[in-house]
């Protein structure tokens, strides 16, 4: 008994296995693979769903950013009118919101591309 790849996804298996534990290839007496088109299916499925998964995360943080902006501002700026305060806007809270703005961004574009080349293999 060896370790082997698996023939769908690639990961280590028994090579007395009869199928793949990660993407539940089912291999015959041969070591031919029986399903091998539902597989390769599946596998795709996954990969495309964890990377829809992380351009809506994403998305999500990068809309965290906005907020973060947004009401940070808005806020400084209500204080200052209401009370004449004169306080200074916030540089640590707006620094992280350019850092989480730039995080959404940037995940978003590489998610994004990542999805297209998923999609052309």
């Amino acid at each position: 008994m060896s370790i082997i790849n698996c023939r769908v996804c690639g990961k280590k298996i028994s090579s007395r296995a009869k199928s793949c534990s990660h993407c539940g290839a089912v291999f015959s007496d041969e070591g031919k693979v029986e399903n091998l088109e539902n597989a390769q299916v599946m596998q795709k499925l996954k990969k495309s769903s964890r990377l829809q998964t992380l351009s809506f995360i994403s998305v999500i943080v990068f809309l965290l950013g906005i907020l973060l902006w947004y009401f940070e501002i808005n806020i400084t700026a209500y204080l200052n009118k209401s009370f004449d305060l004169k306080l200074q806007f916030g540089n640590q809270v707006l620094n992280v919101a350019r850092y989480v703005l730039a995080l959404g961004f940037v995940g978003y574009i590489a998610s994004r591309f990542m999805i297209f080349y998923n999609k052309k293999k």
